[in-house]
């Protein structure tokens, strides 16, 4: 079983990572793809992480704007999230981090293109990969 150590206060300062293409999946199954030049800046700031998506093309599937509370580092991976004590979405994810680490804020109403989670991946150092999860209905969409 994979360890994980939560960051409530964080380190970084800001990153980016450059676009190329994504996919976007709902129950396992590819129902978009397509090439983009994106830019995606994410920056800690006044105890939040804002997450920009600079050149969005596809804001009918995703907002350009939006924050997560903490990271979690993973063992290949960071996983950003914001953990609210109530909310409009069920999810699995979000209810296992809170029983663990418990909430980062106490409402918060997700938009069915808002994530509610994302994944930082990558290899050697250098970003490989950013994944972001929507629900209503349950979809990721990846960014290479």
């Amino acid at each position: 079983m994979d360890s994980f150590e939560p960051y409530l206060t964080f380190e970084f300062d800001s990153f980016s990572f450059e676009v190329e293409k994504y996919e976007e999946y709902c129950a396992g199954k590819l129902i978009s793809s397509g090439l983009l030049q994106m830019t995606i800046f994410v920056k800690s700031h006044d105890n939040f992480i804002m997450t920009h998506l600079i050149g969005n093309t596809i804001e009918s599937k995703i907002v350009s704007e939006f924050e997560f509370d903490t990271f979690i580092t993973l063992h290949d991976r960071m996983q950003l999230t914001l953990l609210p004590k109530k909310t409009n979405v069920k999810d699995l994810t979000l209810e296992l981090l809170k029983s663990c680490i418990d909430y980062t804020r106490e409402q918060k109403d997700f938009t069915p293109i808002e994530p509610i989670v994302g994944h930082v991946f990558s290899d050697n150092m250098n970003i490989v990969k950013i994944v972001f999860k929507m629900t209503n209905p349950e979809r990721i969409i990846e960014f290479y």
